[in-house]
């Protein structure tokens, strides 16, 4: 099997990058929610036309370094 063949068959949690519904379903909050982070520019994602993936390594660090009073 060729490197593209093992990530395009990679199951869903083996993913590098996760969709906001998925992040959203992560956090335990709407997808809305999750839009409105990404706007703000307080979660780090990327952006490939109009869909917007989030790393999942770099959320997972933004997880745990947020901290203060919620936004």
């Amino acid at each position: 099997m060729t490197d593209q063949q093992e990530t395009t068959s990679a199951p869903t949690g083996a993913r590098p990058t996760m969709d906001v519904a998925e992040a959203a379903a992560l956090l335990g909050v709407s997808p809305w929610l999750v839009l409105q982070q990404v706007a703000k520019g307080n979660l780090p994602h990327k952006r490939f036309g109009r869909r917007i993936l989030i790393p999942r390594a770099s959320f997972l660090a933004w997880l745990e370094d947020v901290d203060g009073p919620a936004q």
